[in-house]
């Protein structure tokens, strides 16, 4: 929900050094990332352990949309990258992928706070949610795209209309009143993101299995 900015300087040469320096910080938290995903379960009980550079794949790319100069505001591809973790990997693959893609990038940028625990909550129930909506599913775009509409909705009613009176201060009327520009352009992006960048996510990189560190295992819940 929240998009990161900084002042664009007029120097190209900054410009890169300061995205460069982003990644770099990135790159040095994805031991951290690896260590808990491999946690999470054995390798004989659970793909987690073995498809750790599929979710840093999936992080990578939201990290770096996310720092693309004049990136729209509500253009988020956490959603579109969080739903295929969750129909092919299941509900705590899910939760895992949208919870850490909100944590890496806030500490990585520097914007840990309160927010921080409540977009991370919200896009991890989103993983969890698309483990349970696609586990009788094909991965088509219409079902992504359907997916995506209903999950950002919720998304938007509970960080933007419910939580932002408590954090924020003001009526949950002018909230609601205030969040609907907002969430008709974040639902143009999610649906878009949903339709191209999903499908390619599941394909290219969740089922590809000579990205496994152990091939040839069942990769689905």
């Amino acid at each position: 929900m929240r998009g990161f900015f900084f002042a664009l300087p007029k120097s190209g040469e900054i410009r890169v050094r300061v995205v460069a320096q982003k990644f770099i910080v990135f790159s040095s938290l994805t031991p951290c990332a690896e260590m808990a995903v491999s946690l999470c379960s054995g390798p004989m009980q659970h793909p987690l352990s073995r498809n750790w550079p599929k979710y840093l794949i999936g992080w990578a790319f939201c990290f770096a949309l996310r720092l693309l100069p004049y990136r729209p505001a509500n253009l988020e591809p956490v959603m579109a990258a969080t739903m295929p973790f969750g129909k092919v990997f299941g509900l705590f693959a899910g939760f895992v992928f949208g919870f850490l893609s909100i944590v890496l990038y806030d500490v990585a940028t520097n914007l840990v706070g309160i927010w921080t625990l409540v977009t991370a909550m919200s896009y991890g129930l989103v993983g969890l949610a698309a483990g349970l909506y696609f586990r009788n599913r094909k991965g088509s775009v219409t079902n992504y795209v359907l997916f995506a509409i209903l999950a950002t909705i919720a998304y938007d009613l509970v960080t933007g209309v419910l939580m932002g009176p408590v954090l924020f201060g003001g009526s949950m009327r002018e909230a609601f009143l205030g969040q609907i520009p907002f969430t008709l352009q974040h639902l143009l992006g999610n649906v878009i993101l949903a339709a191209v960048v999903s499908p390619l996510l599941e394909r290219w990189v969740l089922t590809n299995e000579r990205l496994e560190i152990w091939p040839g295992r069942k990769t689905a819940l």
